[in-house]
């Protein structure tokens, strides 16, 4: 995974986070739903909040939890593969948590409904939610317009285009209708735009190098998926004055209460 573009989320994460005011969560157990490799439980949640009882951190794939419990171990934190999709995976937790985290994460599960009801379920009453999540992002412009390439199109059963053209459909209207719903007090759920500018062009080939898309490629090919990335990328958005690469996404930002 691109360290610079985990530092970013980070950043971006800690910032949503410090402006809620949850204060110490002293004693308190808390859920990071999307760990990934780790990264967000220990840089982000517990640097926060290092008075948290524990984090109970998990994710579906299995290859990042293993990384977890190697690159981020501490003693504060449980790393657990689980479905976030699959009440019968989490059961244990059930009614357990004062805080759930999900940063990062909402964007790539196609069950979203279900994993907004499982999360409303793990919260106990008047526990809070707070969600983070990619909306609509320029950077997948590139591997939808890859996976329309005859050469490429085999190797993207990782990428969900219909998925990525719903989202793009939704807005914050639509997400806060689904939580009330569900039982949720929306305190808030808002749209944020941005920009993300690469430092530098070797910077956005090694995030594509990272993707999970390259996995499925078979290596004598990687090299050339790379530089035809990174061409298909500056025909779609060309530099900026600066002359570097960026691009441009909106993110949800929402805090549920139970």
């Amino acid at each position: 995974m691109n360290p610079l573009w985990c530092d970013f989320n980070n950043a971006e994460t800690k910032e949503f986070l410090t402006s809620l005011e949850w204060g110490h969560l002293s004693g308190e157990l808390v859920m990071d739903v999307g760990c990934g490799e780790g990264n967000m439980s220990t840089k982000c949640i517990l640097n926060l909040f290092p008075q948290i009882r524990k984090i109970i951190a998990i994710d579906i794939d299995p290859y990042c939890i293993q990384r977890s419990k190697i690159y981020h171990k501490h003693k504060k934190v449980e790393y657990r593969r689980a479905d976030v999709t699959m009440m019968d995976e989490l059961q244990r937790w059930k009614r357990q948590f004062s805080k759930i985290v999900c940063a990062n994460c909402i964007t790539f599960i196609e069950e979203q409904e279900r994993a907004f009801m499982n999360m409303f379920h793990l919260l106990k009453p008047g526990g809070q939610a707070a969600l983070f999540f990619t909306l609509k992002s320029e950077s997948d412009d590139v591997y939808l317009e890859m996976n329309n390439k005859s050469k490429w199109t085999k190797y993207f059963q990782n990428l969900n285009s219909q998925m990525v053209q719903k989202l793009r459909k939704c807005d914050a209207t639509y997400y806060q209708n689904v939580w009330e719903k569900i039982g949720f007090n929306v305190r808030f759920c808002k749209e944020q735009e941005a920009d993300y500018v690469y430092g530098s062009d070797e910077e956005y080939k090694n995030g594509v190098r990272d993707s999970t898309f390259i996995e499925s490629i078979p290596k004598e090919l990687r090299r050339e998926f790379v530089e035809e990335s990174f061409s298909t990328f500056l025909n779609l958005h060309p530099r900026n004055e600066a002359g570097l690469l960026s691009f441009r996404y909106v993110m949800i930002k929402a805090l549920l209460k139970k």
